[in-house]
Order: C-alpha cells, then structure tokens, then sequence
C-alpha cells in the first residue's frame, strides 16, 4: 500500500483538510456547479477516477513526480 502514498496523494488528501473542498461537487438546484477540489487545482469537475488532481499537482511542480 506504500507505493500508492505518493507526494501528490498526500497534498491531496491535505487540500482537502485545507479547503474543506470535495473532490467533486453535484450541480446545485440553479444548475451551477460548487467550487470543488478539481476546480481549485485548475481541472474541469468530471466524474470518476480522481488521479486527475494528483496528476495536475505534479504538473504544476507542487509535488515531486513519481
């Protein structure tokens, strides 16, 4: 399970304590979707598999690649 626990895993799972941001958010009753975690990190809200945001934060350069 190691292996999996990446830098990105981590400051992941940090921004969410940070943030208090979900992953992704469903549209509320006006149709407008909520800041959400994908958001923040600068990634269109899609549904699925969230490695999207880890591998968003290795781009930017917050994280080290693995």
């Amino acid at each position: 399970m190691l292996k999996h626990l990446t830098q990105g895993t981590i400051l992941h799972e940090a921004l969410h304590n940070l943030t208090g941001l979900e992953d992704i958010m469903p549209l509320n009753k006006d149709g407008v979707r909520p800041l959400d975690l994908k958001t923040f990190v600068g990634i269109p809200s899609t549904i699925g598999p969230t490695d999207d945001i880890n591998k968003q934060l290795e781009e930017k350069g917050c994280v080290g690649k693995h």
